[in-house]
């Protein structure tokens, strides 16, 4: 919809409240509140509590009114103890909950409000500044350098540029990471994106857990052997032994009664409770008591890389300048962690190097010339630059593009200060990056030299093309044919690491500071100085985690929005796959897939990765696998996982960076949003299943012997050798 008055003045008032009528509220209806009422009768849903039920009622007319009284009891119990854990679950869950954006500015009347993001309608002018997240899904109308983190929707773990061109829709549920700009509103609540997957998995069903079905399946089975053997003992002693119809009917029901195990269901219960209570002591919160256990039975576990196996922080691992390479350590936006250099050294042979901001003065004065190239690197990585960092509750966060955090994180991992580098180089001008140049730059001058000097960053193989000069020992030299050809390389084997991948340069400017700078006499004649290779990282925990889902016999498939070489990368590198016969399926190849060829890639010994999938997509794989007679888990925090979480046997929703669809749509709930907590829960699981069914072989051998040992005695006329 568009609105037919200016764009930028925005609607009346009545405008508004009458299209709040016409389209309703920007909010997703598909969620909603558990009935208390409906959640306590769930819990009499067990076909074993059913028979229970049945089983209290025949005592009771049978005149056993104590044993009514104590089977009944037991139920009631039962549904007590799963009702308060199920209550006290979405408790939880709702103190982790976050409201997609519960406030939105708008342009209404042709002032700028700030309204409840429910009251968003087609039409409305929302403004949106860094930082903001956006309530409905619009159309840009103005710009300025706007970057948006999709990763909620996409799993992209890289901001996407956004212009008034082709690339100008932004959607519900995502942040602004850089710049400002104003939207029209053209889709709200449910017709957004993030509305069509919150109904997609609205309408996806969710299984019986495997304990579930087992149980289902014994109550069956013990309830076809009870009637059996009951029918036959009233007909025996009806009609054989001569009995009066009600004594006859009577000792048949007591019998039904005593084979039936009435404590199993309390047992269970009590036994998943605890289960539930050890939990939520390691970070885990379990909605449904049946889902400790199937934690216990899964066998493949499908995980979303970013955010879940990823920290979801860009970081720089590696610096590449000159003839020399830089590793990095320290993972996310932390401004700590040690520099090795390795290279060609001057004076022959290699040079390996360990330093760190407060011994950097060493390598200063090992290598005076590399150092001054280190730091002018790490300079223009600060200086052409928008983010900064914030540390809050002692937790690093990047305030803007997270690709531009990294910079800032590895200079001050250097020692180096934004605000101090930022009052001694005063800045003229900005060129701001877009799609085509794919290059930044900013214009300084030197407060005590009086000095000017552009710093550009971008693409690396723009960048080098754009170099006619590169610094060598600390000294500007030509940059030659076969100087090209080696950064270009050495650039192409940090993107075969699945390093994001941003080049650096340098000039000096002549004549006075001005207002307006062109971009070709900035963007011209640079000296290359180097190439900064960014990932974001696994998070630290999750390797140890995935080698003992592999001990257990748990195979793991990541399925993610990202790109494959990157997803490849991240999962050999928590040992997920091998170096080798790897399978890197797309969004694209997976559509031109029959389910048959799919589930040959899903089998045993395959070593698959899917890469650029949607929501759809994820939801095959996941009705693939169970078809397979595989208990699947299921892990992710963005909308995009939501629908596979509910398909999944087990869906688990990140708590802190979820998302309010996902955690509606998962089982349990990590409030740590940690890989590893998976395997803790999964190890407890296992125990509490195998002991249940130690339980349940029990119960049940020692039930059917009585009863069976009953029907034996009764029939060849002996008499019965249990009493009460």
């Amino acid at each position: 919809m568009k609105n037919k008055k200016t764009p930028q003045l925005g609607l009346s008032q009545k405008q508004a409240e009458k299209l709040l009528i016409e389209f309703g509220k920007n909010e997703l209806t598909g969620i909603k509140k558990k009935s208390i009422v409906l959640t306590f009768l769930r819990q009499f849903q067990d076909l074993m509590v059913l028979i229970l039920i049945v089983a209290s009622v025949f005592a009771f007319f049978a005149g056993e009114r104590t044993d009514a009284a104590i089977i009944f009891g037991i139920v009631i119990l039962n549904a007590v103890i799963g009702f308060v854990q199920e209550y006290k679950a979405e408790k939880a869950i709702e103190a982790l909950k976050k409201i997609l954006a519960p406030k939105a500015r708008v342009m209404r009347d042709g002032e700028e409000v700030l309204i409840d993001a429910r009251e968003l309608v087609p039409g409305d002018v929302m403004i949106l500044n860094e930082g903001d997240r956006i309530s409905a899904d619009a159309e840009l109308i103005e710009g300025n350098e706007l970057k948006v983190d999709e990763a909620i929707l996409t799993g992209e773990s890289v901001p996407v540029s956004k212009d008034l061109d082709k690339n100008k829709t932004i959607f519900m549920g995502t942040s602004v990471t850089h710049g400002t700009a104003r939207a029209l509103v053209v889709s709200t609540g449910m017709k957004t994106e993030f509305g069509k997957i919150a109904t997609l998995t609205t309408a996806t069903e969710k299984d019986l857990s495997p304990l579930q079905k087992q149980l289902k399946h014994i109550g069956r089975y013990v309830g076809k052997i009870t009637l059996v053997i009951s029918g036959i003992l009233f007909l025996v002693g009806l009609f054989i032994q001569g009995r009066s119809f009600v004594d006859t009917l009577l000792f048949a029901v007591s019998v039904a009664v005593a084979a039936v195990p009435e404590g199993l269901p309390t047992t269970i219960t009590i036994a998943l409770a605890l289960g539930v209570q050890r939990l939520a002591r390691k970070n885990a919160i379990v909605k449904q008591l049946s889902s400790v256990e199937t934690l216990g039975s899964t066998t493949v576990i499908c995980s979303d890389k970013t955010g879940t196996l990823t920290k979801n922080e860009m970081t720089v691992q590696t610096l590449m300048l000159d003839s020399h390479t830089l590793s990095v350590d320290g993972v996310g936006y932390e401004p700590t962690g040690e520099f090795t250099l390795t290279g060609a050294s001057k004076k022959g042979g290699a040079d390996y190097f360990h330093f760190s901001k407060d011994t950097i003065k060493g390598f200063m004065e090992r290598d005076e010339g590399l150092y001054h190239h280190f730091k002018l690197m790490l300079e223009a990585g600060l200086l052409c630059n928008n983010a900064r960092l914030s540390k809050n509750a002692g937790s690093w966060t990047v305030l803007g593009d997270p690709t531009e955090g990294a910079l800032v994180t590895v200079g001050e991992k250097a020692g180096l200060k934004l605000s101090e580098l930022q009052e001694r180089q005063k800045k003229l001008a900005e060129l701001p990056f877009d799609s085509e140049r794919k290059r930044m730059s900013v214009v300084v001058q030197e407060v005590k030299s009086k000095k000017i000097f552009a710093y550009v960053k971008g693409a690396p193989d723009s960048m080098i093309s754009l170099c006619t000069h590169t610094l060598e020992n600390g000294e500007v030299v030509p940059l030659t044919a076969a100087k090209k050809k080696q950064f270009i390389e050495h650039t192409e084997e940090m993107a075969q690491d699945a390093l994001r991948t941003i080049a650096v340069a340098y000039k000096e400017l002549p004549g006075r500071p001005r207002e307006k700078y062109q971009v070709k006499e900035v963007e011209s004649k640079l000296i290359f100085l180097g190439v900064f290779g960014m990932i974001d990282p696994p998070r630290k925990e999750v390797k140890e985690a995935v080698r003992l889902t592999h001990s257990a016999g748990i195979r793991t498939y990541v399925i993610t929005g990202d790109h494959g070489l990157t997803a490849r990368a991240i999962a050999q590198k928590l040992g997920i796959v091998p170096e080798e016969g790897v399978n890197v399926i797309t969004g694209e190849m997976l559509n031109k897939m029959s389910d048959r060829e799919l589930r040959d890639v899903l089998k045993p010994g395959q070593h698959t990765i899917f890469a650029r999938v949607s929501p759809q997509h994820k939801l095959r794989v996941v009705n693939n696998l169970k078809k397979m007679n595989e208990v699947v888990a299921v892990t992710g925090d963005g909308v995009n996982d939501a629908p596979a979480l509910k398909r999944a046997d087990i869906g688990v929703a990140m708590g802190i960076t979820g998302t309010d669809v996902s955690k509606e749509a998962a089982n349990v709930v990590l409030t740590d949003d940690s890989f590893g907590t998976i395997v803790s829960a999964v190890i407890e699981g296992r125990t509490i299943y195998e002991n249940m069914k130690k339980f349940i072989f029990y119960i049940f051998s020692s039930n059917i012997g009585e009863l069976i040992s009953i029907f034996f005695m009764i029939i060849i006329g002996l008499p019965a050798p249990l009493t009460a």
